[in-house]
């Protein structure tokens, strides 16, 4: 056995609790017999019953016994005078002294697994094995450029390239307005029952979504959502085309229309990160209107360009000039550039030039708008009533912001999806809180400090490539099935509304694996430069509005073996002929009790014995976390064949008698698989080709509409390796010998049987 020796920490503050007990006897038989022992016990604490491979805290026990006899002795004496040439004079005296102890290793019963007395240390408990990174801040996303599933993208500097674009806002709702005793909250909503249970505005508690999440004390109940609100029929910013409206200004054609928006991401290298899903839990969009028909989807994941109104100039706000000087800026069909290109993202210390640069990405206020597209605006103008003409006339390129507090939204008793409706304008969003004050009352208006530009990702310089990978989910009533169109998972909430009325409510899960893109656009090779996220709509015919729980991409510490499914690599029977590719698919995630709690067919419960861990920190004290496994998903794949996942790490196990894994076994989307149809292996070793052991064992597979947890997770199924059968294996290979005599290759695998 290795002997493992690790010097204590002296910090002045331990989490770690550790307690040393001891005590010495002693007895004294007589003057010249003494017997002594001394038993001490050192045990440390854990912080959780979980705990790591290498990291196990302990209950030692070190005890001794020991004997001391010391008697003067006149017959030595006598003897010694015998010596000749030796007289003595000192008695002499017989000693004996003896010592004995042992060191009794053990472990804090908190690590004991289901009532046995075995330690349990954990390889991997699957609870870190993802992370995320969260996209549902709604300051991070701006008004994107035409995406190239539009023929109108190609051209540059044409009013065209905005034609189909509709109107788009998306936010996260204000917690004020959930508040009746705050003096901010709107006159109208404060004690309107039927808005604050309305589903596409109402506040959304954690377990209606999560209804296994335990929260802390101390945490906000209430989930902040990112809200995306389409309406193909409203006509968007910077939008100049002149036909297709009807009397009330409406587009006729909405199917055809779009609206996006798009955010920087901040790591790059997805590869290196092992990035693979794009992941969102969303409200039912079509629980007022179930007959609705519904449209696209599309996300987009690569360079995507910044030149939002593409006329191959960066638009920048806080290069504007605060008269009009003619000398300092450019025209272009869209409006003005500044020819002055600043490099610090701040507006003018004065507020006048505030006024003149806080305009949108055309350069110009609603008074030059109606001077340079005058021609347009007309022609729109004379296919509309008056009241859709006045509209337009206030506000030409459709890119006025609207702060969701305010007189005339008050006046007008505006819903909250209506304050937010202009939200994501770009023409004075950036008010200083003396303007602000000036003309709405309101301290701070703004929905930004910094000035808008076609540079998103504020490193000075305009993207123009489009080079991306573009995914495509149908929101469509229809399509909404656990099983296709990459939902994995369905919530359905009784939720108690403020107006006391209850109702059902679906939540569905989706993970959009990112190499199973529907389309690659431009030269993009790989996932190691994804600059920008994009999302947009559009097949839709009328308002949409979607809330997004989660929107995240999620990274994990579990890779795909062989993710291009390369012939050398291909795990495969070695009595079959022929290494070739057998096009199956692999996905590595992740389940869990919070998410997956109500999962179907069959619900993530956790596997018998292991107990969720427990929140301390808290004032409760009892909070459960939450508790996750590998889900490693297979499809198309051929008989002989395998797939696996694998993680690098360094672990020695000679200090360990068992490996033991529970494992689920289950058919995807009800097809036939029956018990021993497909088997499990844990391969263990210097690397995952050459020099591995390996553990086969066949699974039973759990039926649909199961939710006993013996039945989940069966006994069948919980992989229990004797790591001395690896050390025989080894033993039996070392001296097995092949039919021709001569010894059995180390290159060739070796089977052996544990009986």
């Amino acid at each position: 056995q290795p002997i493992r020796i690790t010097t204590e920490n002296n910090e002045l503050f331990g989490l770690q609790q550790r307690s040393l007990f001891g005590t010495r006897l002693d007895y004294r038989v007589n003057n010249k017999l003494n017997l002594g022992g001394t038993i001490m016990n050192l045990t440390e604490k854990p912080l959780t019953q979980k705990v790591n491979i290498g990291e196990e805290p302990i209950s030692n026990t070190i005890w001794g016994a020991d004997i001391n006899y010391s008697s003067p002795s006149r017959f030595l004496t006598k003897m010694v005078d015998k010596i000749p040439f030796i007289s003595t004079t000192a008695p002499s005296s017989v000693t004996f002294y003896g010592e004995y102890a042992q060191l009794i290793p053990g472990h804090p019963r908190a690590l004991n697994f289901a009532g046995s007395k075995n330690g349990v240390s954990y390889l991997d408990d699957f609870e870190a094995a993802r992370s995320v990174v969260d996209l549902k801040s709604a300051i991070s996303w701006q008004l994107s450029g035409t995406p190239q599933l539009f023929s109108e993208s190609q051209l540059v500097n044409d009013l065209a390239y905005g034609y189909n674009r509709a109107r788009v806002a998306f936010y996260n709702i204000d917690p004020t307005f959930y508040n009746s005793a705050a003096s901010t909250t709107p006159v109208n909503i404060r004690n309107n029952r039927n808005e604050l249970s309305n589903h596409y505005v109402r506040q959304i508690i954690e377990q209606e979504v999560f209804p296994f999440k335990q929260t802390a004390t101390g945490q906000a109940l209430n989930i902040t959502t990112l809200d995306v609100a389409y309406y193909p029929t409203v006509r968007g910013p910077y939008n100049f085309r002149t036909t297709g409206f009807n009397r009330d200004g409406d587009l006729l054609n909405p199917r055809n229309n779009w609206a996006g928006f798009q955010r920087k991401i901040e790591t790059n290298d997805f590869e290196a990160l092992n990035i693979g899903f794009i992941e969102f839990w969303v409200m039912d969009p079509f629980i007022y209107k179930p007959n609705s028909a519904g449209g696209d989807v599309y996300f987009n994941l690569g360079n995507i360009s910044e030149d939002i109104l593409k006329d191959g100039r960066k638009s920048l706000e806080n290069g504007l000039p605060e008269t009009d000087d003619n000398t300092k800026y450019d025209e272009t069909v869209w409006g003005r550039v500044p020819k002055l290109q600043p490099v610090v993202q701040a507006f003018d210390n004065d507020p006048n030039v505030r006024k003149a640069q806080d305009v949108g990405l055309d350069g110009l206020s609603n008074q030059s708008e109606r001077a340079k597209f005058a021609a347009a605006i007309n022609t729109i103008k004379a296919q509309l009533n008056p009241a859709a003409a006045a509209i337009i006339d206030a506000d030409p390129s459709s890119d006025d912001y609207a702060y969701f507090r305010g007189p005339l939204l008050d006046q007008a008793n505006a819903g909250i999806l209506k304050r937010y409706e202009k939200y994501n304008g770009t023409e004075g969003n950036s008010k200083t809180s003396q303007q602000s004050q000036d003309e709405l009352g309101i301290e701070n208006s703004a929905s930004t400090s910094l000035p808008d530009g076609e540079d998103i990702n504020r490193d000075n310089n305009m993207t123009q490539s489009d080079e991306y990978f573009q995914y495509k989910v149908s929101m469509r009533p229809g399509d909404l099935n656990v099983g296709q169109n990459f939902i994995t998972d369905k919530v359905i909430s009784q939720v108690k509304l403020a107006n006391g009325n209850s109702q059902a409510v679906s939540w569905y899960q989706f993970r959009i694996p990112i190499g199973q893109y529907q389309q690659k656009v431009g030269n993009i090779q790989d996932f190691k430069s994804i600059r920008f996220f994009r999302m947009f709509m559009t097949n839709f015919a009328d308002t949409a509005v979607m809330r997004f729980a989660k929107l995240q991409l999620i990274r994990g510490e579990w890779r795909e073996y062989n993710a291009t499914n390369t012939a050398d690599q291909v795990i495969v029977d070695p009595a079959l002929p022929a290494l070739t590719p057998d096009n199956s698919i692999i996905e590595v995630s992740t389940v869990n009790i919070e998410e997956n709690g109500k999962r179907s067919p069959i619900p993530y419960v956790t596997p018998p014995g292991i107990v969720r861990e427990r929140d301390y920190s808290n004032y409760r004290g009892d909070t459960q976390l939450n508790e996750q496994s590998l889900s490693v998903t297979v499809k198309n794949l051929r008989d002989g064949y395998g797939r696996a996942a694998f993680k690098t790490a360094y672990s020695d196990f000679r200090s360990y008698k068992h490996l033991e894994m529970y494992i689920h076994a289950e058919a995807i989307n009800n097809q036939i698989l029956n018990n021993n149809d497909v088997a499990a292996f844990l391969r263990i070793g210097t690397d995952n080709q050459d020099n591995y052991y390996e553990y086969v064992m066949p699974l039973r597979i759990t039926t649909p509409g199961t939710t006993d947890p013996d039945a989940i997770w069966p006994e069948a199924n919980r992989m229990d390796i004797d790591l001395l059968l690896f050390q025989n294996a080894k033993l039996a290979r070392n001296v097995a010998k092949q039919a021709n005599g001569q010894p059995w290759p180390i290159n060739v695998p070796f089977t052996y049987s544990d009986g």
